[in-house]
C-alpha cells in the first residue's frame, strides 16, 4: 500500500475522531473524509453544531 494511501486514511481518522459528540459520529464524519478529503470533512466538521446542549 503506497505511503500517500496510509497518510490519506490516518488524516480521515483523524478527523472523524474530532466527530465524536456530533450527529454523524465518527463513521460518518469518516465516510465523508474518505470521499471527498479529509480537509473537506474537516471544514464540514467545523460548519456542523454538536449534539451538545448548552
Amino acid at each position: 500500500m503506497p505511503i500517500t494511501a496510509v497518510i490519506y486514511i490516518v488524516a480521515a481518522a483523524l478527523v472523524a475522531s474530532l466527530a465524536l459528540k456530533h450527529r454523524w459520529g465518527f463513521w460518518g464524519f469518516f465516510v465523508i473524509s474518505l470521499i471527498l478529503t479529509p480537509i473537506i470533512g474537516l471544514i464540514i466538521f467545523m460548519a456542523s453544531s454538536s449534539d451538545e446542549k448548552k
